[in-house]
């Protein structure tokens, strides 16, 4: 993703236009394209007939990127935060 967002840039395309394209926000792509090293990680996401239902007592996260996560046990968040760092 990195790379292709890379090459667009190449030829010609603003980052403002790359950003819409992948629908992530500007400043996001502008990070990734600073960093030397990226890691990005594979994310699943269900339909939302296949998801759990959403406990009124459960945790969320936000993420920088402005994605919010809802109803998550406290085992939920633990294993995202250690996926993340």
């Amino acid at each position: 993703m990195i790379a292709w967002a890379s090459r667009r840039t190449v030829e010609g395309q603003s980052q403002a236009s790359v950003a819409e394209e992948l629908g992530i926000n500007l400043r996001l792509l502008w990070k990734w394209l600073q960093r030397e090293t990226v890691v990005l990680r594979e994310v699943m996401v269900a339909d939302e007939a296949e998801a759990r239902p959403v406990s009124t007592g459960g945790r969320r996260v936000l993420l920088r990127g402005g994605v919010e996560i809802v109803g998550l046990e406290l085992d939920d968040v633990i294993a995202i935060v250690r996926a993340l760092s």
